[in-house]
């Protein structure tokens, strides 16, 4: 098998959907080569074809190969879960498949513009870097890594606040404030929301996201699995077992955070709460930030972001680590489009992996797109260069799909450039 053969070998392996079921299920002594059938030549072909810097991938599938190396098991089984059997996880990245480009002919892409402006922030490109907690658990560098990325490659980054970075100095870390939005899990007390959201203010943030798909905790059985096959006591970093299917303790779970320290957690009973239009008011009028929702994948709740007053739409399923729907994003987008009529920005994620996945959002009607996993996959094969590396492969494989199909700029890129197959 020759170098060339084994490193399609594994890319044709990462871009399987058993992928997240192998890596969740692997054991203290496996690896992915492994959790394949147990032949001489395919774990060399695996282990030949790891790159060695962050320079020599070719595409995400690279990263992913040296990232699946370095995190530890039990961190990458929850980074690779979704909820119940995985299904919607896979669906998310197997349904661009089924939504092929149009190229047309005739014209003039020998200069391409791939810059967006989103909420008043100008960005050399649309895709942008989906809120990802506890980035720590991938590198050392955490989330100030991924900033620093941000900031070199002129990306909007979103921050969760179950940052293991306080959000000081990721803003420190990205610069410019307008290309830093902040993420917020309220709790259960509208008094730790709001003084959670005044730091995010206070420092200069100008966007704040509330995520709408997650009044609970999703049925992640893949992340229990590869929890109990990890050797490590979770009580040591996280203070209980995340891998456990009894409740988590949210005092407990906030206190790891930095974004909660200091605040007074005694009444909290849960670090989660439903986000309604009742909450979102009470956010609205304590703060001057704008407010994107995340999490909509119907009309009906596009339409009511819209008349309430929403600044932008995030079309999420949480990466098919919530509801179990067996429906992709990509599949909502459309109807999410039509809802909104241009009145309002609209972001998408959820299985991204190519610029052409990009270019299909973005016919669909995204104003940008968000990617999750790569980032993680690109923070902890080579930290802040791995994932510099993961956003310039990302816009080069952009910008010559619109070269290539006739679109000089974002705005040229219409529904026209796409079908369902």
């Amino acid at each position: 098998m020759s170098d060339h053969q084994r490193r399609r070998f594994l890319q044709f392996l990462l871009a399987s959907p058993v992928l997240p079921l192998l890596g969740a299920c692997r054991d203290k002594s496996s690896s992915l080569a492994s959790s394949l059938p147990a032949d001489a030549r395919a774990a060399d072909a695996i282990e030949q074809a790891l790159i060695s810097s962050p320079q020599d991938a070719l595409d995400l599938f690279d990263l992913a190969a040296v990232g699946e190396r370095n995190i530890p098991p039990a961190h990458w089984g929850s980074l690779m879960s979704g909820s119940d059997d995985d299904r919607t996880m896979q669906l998310n990245s197997e349904a661009f498949a089924r939504l092929q480009i149009r190229a047309r002919r005739f014209v003039d892409t020998s200069k391409v513009d791939a810059s967006i402006e989103l909420l008043g922030s100008k960005l050399t490109s649309p895709i942008v870097l989906s809120p990802l907690s506890g980035q720590e658990a991938y590198h050392p560098e955490g989330e100030v890594g991924t900033a620093t990325a941000a900031r070199k490659r002129g990306h909007l980054m979103t921050l969760s606040s179950f940052a293991s970075r306080s959000l000081a100095s990721v803003a420190d870390a990205i610069g410019d404030r307008s290309k830093l939005w902040f993420q917020c899990y309220p709790t259960d007390q509208l008094a730790v929301a709001l003084d959670v959201i005044k730091r995010a203010e206070d420092l200069g943030i100008k966007t704040l996201i509330l995520t709408a798909d997650m009044p609970a905790r999703g049925n992640r059985i893949s992340l229990i699995r590869s929890a109990r096959k990890d050797p490590r006591p979770c009580e040591s970093c996280h203070g209980d077992n995340p891998g456990s299917t009894k409740p988590r303790n949210p005092q407990v779970f906030l206190r790891s955070f930095p974004m909660y320290e200091g605040l007074e957690l005694g009444q909290v009973t849960s670090f989660l709460r439903p986000i309604t239009l009742d909450f979102i008011g009470k956010v609205r009028a304590a703060t001057r930030m704008k407010i994107a929702v995340k999490g909509i994948v119907t009309a009906e709740d596009a339409r009511i972001c819209v008349d309430h007053g929403i600044d932008a739409v995030w079309v999420s399923n949480h990466g098919g680590r919530q509801e179990n729907s067996g429906v992709a994003t990509i599949e909502t987008l459309q109807e999410v489009v039509t809802a909104v009529a241009g009145k309002l920005p609209i972001v998408f994620d959820g299985g991204v992996r190519r610029g052409t996945d990009v270019f299909k959002a973005l016919a669909l009607g995204a104003t940008a797109v968000g990617i999750g996993r790569p980032q993680a996959w690109a923070l902890g094969a080579f930290g802040a260069a791995g994932v510099e590396r993961a956003l310039e492969l990302l816009q080069l494989e952009l910008t010559k799909t619109m070269q290539i199909v006739g679109t000089p700029s974002i705005a040229a890129i219409t529904p026209a450039h796409v079908r369902w197959r």
